[in-house]
């Protein structure tokens, strides 16, 4: 009886035994197959690329699960092309559009490391139509529609791709690219993002004979209305230079934006007040207004026409 018991028991144990590795085996080979088919989809792109699943690079993102943290956003805007300006988005005030925008970006999958010399023939001649989003550190970060290129004997040509976009993120000194596959991230960077940030005028002028728009003229005495939107910047400079004469310029008031848009009112007139409380005299000639955010100057389109009030209403 107790050697029927012992035959018993070495046969079950040689049974799970063999189950075990059967197991094993499966969970193995299941394991293998989806990080080759992971690989080979994203691969495919171009095939002297290093690619990483997905799950390692959010591991190596110090910041936890995503690309882009919402905490971390100053302010998101549109740049690129030839000099597009837009309406800028912050936090507390758009945080809907914020957040939609950033879900799109962090619902990419497939993620490739890319480097700066793949992009560089866009990138040289102008970085392409793309969204900003620029980080309470400083860092910035950058995406826009990727492109393919063919090159020809007198230049070259480019395509978008309707399925993937480039992601650049500067921060901490580091300059880094990512090819991130999204039909929808890549479908907002051709139109949809005119919804959330239309273009808007980076610089106007009006006065009291005047209703803004191009060629604005500015007699002696007349009050300036000059105002701007989709501003990031903390501070707008106004000033009044002299023109043809660049050396020849006043800072004559100082804004701060609210939400990107501002605005500044002053009285332009021969005997002219600076914001560091100093009088000029400005000559019988013509000026333009200058505004300036962060070091980025503005012209507005107007012309200061500095003539005697009473001359001026004749």
């Amino acid at each position: 009886m107790k050697i029927h018991i012992v035959l018993l028991v070495f046969i079950f144990l040689t049974l799970l035994s063999g189950c075990s590795e059967k197991n094993s085996k499966t969970a193995q080979n299941h394991s293998v197959a989806n990080t080759v088919t992971t690989t080979k989809d994203a691969s495919s792109v171009n095939g002297n690329q290093k690619v990483f699943p997905t799950n390692q690079l959010k591991q190596d993102n110090k910041n936890a699960d995503t690309f882009i943290n919402l905490s971390d956003i100053e302010y998101v805007t549109m740049q690129g092309g030839l000099h597009i300006h837009t309406k800028a988005l912050f936090p507390r005030h758009d945080d809907q559009k914020i957040s939609k925008i950033v879900a799109l970006i962090n619902a990419g999958t497939g993620k490739i490391i890319s480097t700066k010399t793949e992009i560089s023939v866009i990138n040289s001649e102008a970085r392409p139509i793309g969204i900003h989003f620029g980080l309470k550190d400083g860092s910035k970060i950058y995406a826009w529609t990727d492109y393919t290129t063919k090159s020809f004997k007198d230049g070259w040509s480019a395509s978008t791709l309707d399925d993937r976009f480039v992601l650049n993120i500067q921060k901490d000194g580091l300059d880094e690219y990512y090819t991130i596959f999204s039909r929808d991230v890549a479908k907002y960077l051709k139109e949809s993002w005119k919804d959330d940030m239309p273009i808007v005028k980076e610089v106007d002028v009006k006065s009291e004979f005047s209703a803004g728009g191009d060629n604005v003229v500015l007699r002696g005495g007349d009050k300036a209305v000059v105002t701007g939107d989709g501003c990031t910047a903390k501070e707008v400079i106004i000033r009044v230079m002299r023109n043809g004469k660049p050396k020849e310029v006043y800072d004559v008031g100082k804004v701060t934006p609210q939400y990107g848009q501002w605005e500044w009112k002053g009285i332009i007139s021969r005997q002219c007040k600076t914001i560091d409380g100093k009088t000029v005299t400005l000559a019988n000639d013509l000026y333009d207004i200058i505004a300036d955010a962060d070091g980025n100057q503005t012209g507005a389109s107007c012309v200061i026409y500095l003539r005697d009030t009473k001359e001026a209403k004749n």
